[in-house]
This record gives C-alpha cells, sequence and structure tokens, in this order.
C-alpha cells in the first residue's frame, strides 16, 4: 500500500519538479551570458572544487587517499563541531548586519506591536491572519522593556534564528539514517545559511512549526497520552494563527494515513479525536476574545479579506500581488458582496484563459516561484533596508544572496 501511496503522491509531485528544473536552467543560462568577473571567479572555484573532489574519490593516490580519508574518520566528529559552529556565527553575523526595516507587512506588523501608527488604515481588519504574529511581537516587546524598533528587530531574528536551528536538530533526529543527513545539507545550504531569518515575519516559524508539527503527529505511533493530544491540538492552532496554510501538513498526515489504512474508526480514536478537535475550538475561541477585545488595534471582521481574493491575485500576471484587486475589495463594504464579487473575478480571469492557457500559465507561475528564491533581495533599498549602514561583506556577497 506505501508503494502505491508513494506513486499517487508522484504523479503530483514530479512533473512539478521536473518543471522547476527546466526553468532553473533557463535562468542560469542567462545569468552565465551576463557574469561578471565577481562571478567568473566564483564559479571557477565551484568548479575546480567539483573536480577535485572527484579526483580524490575515483583516483586512486595511495598516500594521499589514505591520509586524507584516515583524518576525516578519525576527526569526523570534531569536524562537524566546527562547521555547525562556524555556520551558527555566520547565522548571528547576518542577523546583527542586516536586520532591518521592511516597508511591507513585516514593518507595519512591527510598528504595531510597538504601538506606533501605520500606514495603511484597518491593515489588521482586511488581514487578520496576521494578527497573531502582531500580538506575539507585542509581547516579546513588552517582555524586553519595550526596546527601540532597531533592537527590537534584532530580538526578534535572533528568536527566529533559534527556533529555525532547533526545528533543524528535530528535523534531523526524526528522520530515517539515510536521508537525515542529507536533508540537513539542504537545510543549511538553502535556508542556513542565506539571510530569510533577518526578517520578523512568519516564512521562518512556518517552517519550524512544520518540523515540529509533523513530530508530534509521528509520535502519536508510540505516545497517546492526554498531554500529547492536547498538544496536538494546540500545535494545530498556532499553526493556524501564525499561517493558516500550515494545516495542509494535518490534511496530508491524515490523508496518507488513510491511505495506508492507519486509521481505525473505533470508540478510541474518536475520544483522541475529539479531544484535539475540543483542544483547537477552546483555543481559538480564546483568541477570538482577545482578538476583539484588546489594545492595541480595533478589528473589524466585515472587512476581512476571503479567501477568493487571493485565489484571484493568483490567477492574473505573474500569479503575485495585484494592487487593483486590493484596492477593489477594500471598495466593498458588504463581506458577502465582496466573496460573490471575488468568485465571479476568478470565473472571468479562468474562462478568459481557458484549461490549455491555464495550465501554461501554472507552468510559468511554478517557474517563477521556484527558480530564483531571491524573495527581492537584490531590491534592498525597497525590500529591506539595514539599520546598520556600511556592510562591506554584505556588498561583497549581496548578488549570491
Amino acid at each position: 500500500m506505501k508503494k502505491y501511496s508513494n506513486i499517487f503522491i508522484n504523479i503530483f509531485y514530479v512533473p512539478l519538479i521536473f518543471i522547476s528544473l527546466l526553468g532553473i536552467l533557463e535562468n542560469l543560462l542567462t545569468q552565465i551570458s551576463n557574469m561578471s568577473k565577481w562571478s567568473a571567479i566564483f564559479l571557477n572555484f565551484l568548479i575546480f572544487g567539483i573536480v577535485f573532489l572527484y579526483i580524490l574519490k575515483n583516483i586512486k593516490v595511495p598516500i594521499l587517499n589514505g591520509k586524507i580519508f584516515n583524518y576525516l574518520k578519525t576527526y569526523n566528529k570534531m569536524l562537524i563541531i566546527i562547521g555547525l559552529t562556524c555556520v551558527v556565527l555566520w547565522q548571528l553575523y547576518l542577523v546583527l548586519a542586516l536586520s532591518g526595516f521592511n516597508i511591507w507587512d513585516p514593518g507595519m506588523i512591527i510598528y504595531k506591536a510597538m504601538k506606533k501608527p501605520i500606514w495603511v488604515k484597518d491593515y489588521f481588519s482586511y488581514n487578520p491572519n496576521t494578527l497573531f504574529l502582531m500580538f506575539y511581537e507585542h509581547w516579546v516587546w513588552i517582555a524586553f522593556n519595550k526596546p527601540s524598533i532597531q533592537h527590537l528587530t534584532i530580538i526578534l531574528n535572533l528568536i527566529n534564528l533559534s527556533i529555525f536551528d532547533f526545528s533543524l536538530v528535530v528535523l534531523y533526529k526524526m528522520l530515517k539514517e539515510k536521508i537525515s543527513k542529507i536533508v540537513l545539507g539542504f537545510s543549511v545550504l538553502l535556508m542556513g545559511i542565506t539571510p530569510w531569518y533577518c526578517i520578523p515575519y512568519s516564512d521562518i516559524l512556518a517552517f519550524a512549526l512544520s518540523v515540529f508539527t509533523l513530530y508530534l503527529l509521528l509520535s502519536l505511533h508510540n505516545k497517546k497520552s492526554i498531554s500529547r493530544l492536547i498538544e496536538i491540538g494546540s500545535i494545530f492552532t498556532i499553526d493556524y494563527l501564525v499561517k493558516p496554510s500550515l494545516v495542509i501538513v494535518f490534511i496530508a498526515y491524515f490523508i496518507v494515513r488513510a491511505f495506508l489504512g492507519g486509521i481505525k474508526l473505533n470508540r478510541s480514536n474518536v475520544v483522541r479525536s475529539l479531544i484535539i478537535i475540543i483542544t483547537i475550538f477552546l483555543e481559538l475561541s480564546l483568541f477570538n476574545v482577545y482578538k476583539f477585545n484588546n489594545s492595541i488595534v480595533e478589528i473589524d471582521k466585515n472587512k476581512a479579506l476571503p479567501m477568493m481574493h487571493f485565489a484571484d491575485m493568483g490567477i492574473q500576471g505573474k500569479g503575485g500581488y495585484y494592487l487593483p484587486d486590493v484596492l477593489h475589495d477594500y471598495a466593498i463594504k458588504d463581506p458577502d458582496q465582496r466573496k460573490k464579487e471575488d468568485i465571479m473575478i476568478w470565473k472571468e480571469r479562468f474562462e478568459k484563459m481557458g484549461i490549455l492557457n491555464y495550465e501554461s500559465f501554472l507552468i510559468r507561475k511554478q517557474v517563477i516561484n521556484t527558480v530564483d528564491a531571491s524573495f527581492n533581495w537584490d531590491k534592498n533599498d525597497i525590500f529591506l533596508k539595514p539599520y546598520r549602514k556600511k556592510i562591506t561583506l554584505l556588498k561583497l556577497l549581496g548578488n549570491y544572496f
């Protein structure tokens, strides 16, 4: 049954990976054709490094190979500790060097967390999914005796970094030995040494929460106590409040378990499910009471943007943020009318494209979303303005971020 489950998943997964790889090749060819001298130097080091490792692995040089591999085998743990220490020091350097201000959502959230006025009126009424993050940053601000925005940003980024690194340890321990080192290596290379955690927002927290959620769900096989069920209900609540799309981890888990025949409808499982559901209901209810009775921001629930609003933006242009859609929904005061018009807009855009053009659009969108991953780091003045003015190393490595 597991074999068929993997085949079913790969029907969707493999084409997406294949599309991304094709997009990456196109992107790399464009970058290579416009390569600067510093990029050429970097590429040369990379190529020679790969060739050198290949020679060491495949050409038999008894004295050289014996010494090197015996040395690596003897001092393997020490080298790993040194390597991880260097990674952590680099992470701390990036946080201290790059922590800065972002004019978009992260900036509005941290401003409101410090009870400062923000430049988009009723932002949190229109985007209630960011409320929990704002309250969290406000509680951190209070806990650290109301620091300046510069110091609060660094504190939040250090907390983000600590949570992220801990989640990598959990991920490594949770996976099977055969793939744990590979997953850890890619996680460090793609996220651990790049500056994703230098902006206080939900992305790094979402990665960590996904790991913690999966760990708790998998632990149900060995530990079915009431406390563990409450923990699972609580992590679901936090997942939903930090980034609603994180509930997909639960959905995926239960689909796979059901497909493998691991979920049985009996009295014991029904009781466990009820404990999880009641925990979620109580915690979300408490949050909603706090949401409408806090001293930081007033919320008008009639202004909340529906899910179809984001679906509308996702079916136009490049599938990203689209200001006309935002202004259109801001102008509609009735929430029911807003939902109806958003559904109508989506249908009109889909019908105008047609099924084949829509498929082509989704392929382009997959490429755009996955091949670059620069996250607008090239637009420093707009995306991130570091509080530190002179960062020599940042200028040197900016393009490679």
